[in-house]
């Protein structure tokens, strides 16, 4: 994935047909280049900038694509990845468009910091009912 250059290959076989023509955004971000090796189903090539796409050789308009990768220790910031829903399209028609949605995952607490603000609230509630008996 390469967001500064629009750029997302995903999958494992380079056997593709390529297309062009289409227009939209050129980057979906400022990252550079960032290589995971955690890739399965339909290989997919999209370069935004070189107005390319690749998708598995005698594919099938209309049929289906689904892939998934997975970065490890990685966020949308470190990767350069901006928020946003991005659209290319090539024709007026709803299948011929392709449209990248990224969405960082809201923050979640760990479990030690569920822990110890439950602890505090505890503890909190103990002075409390201290203070009410000692008045």
């Amino acid at each position: 994935m390469t967001p500064s250059g629009g750029s997302i290959g995903i999958g494992e076989d380079g056997n593709l047909d390529a297309y062009s023509g289409y227009t939209g955004p050129l980057n979906f971000g400022t990252g550079g280049n960032t290589l995971t090796l955690d890739v399965s189903g339909n290989t997919l090539l999209f370069e935004a900038a070189l107005y390319g796409l690749g998708v598995p050789a005698g594919y099938v308009s209309g049929t289906a694509l689904s892939n998934t990768a997975t970065w490890n220790n990685a966020s949308i910031a470190s990767l350069g990845a901006a928020n946003g829903t991005y659209v290319w399209t090539w024709g007026n028609g709803a299948e011929q468009r392709f449209t990248l949605e990224i969405v960082s995952p809201a923050a979640v607490p760990e479990p030690a910091a569920l822990s110890l603000f439950g602890f505090g609230v505890l503890l909190i509630g103990a002075f409390a009912g201290l203070r009410r008996h000692t008045a």
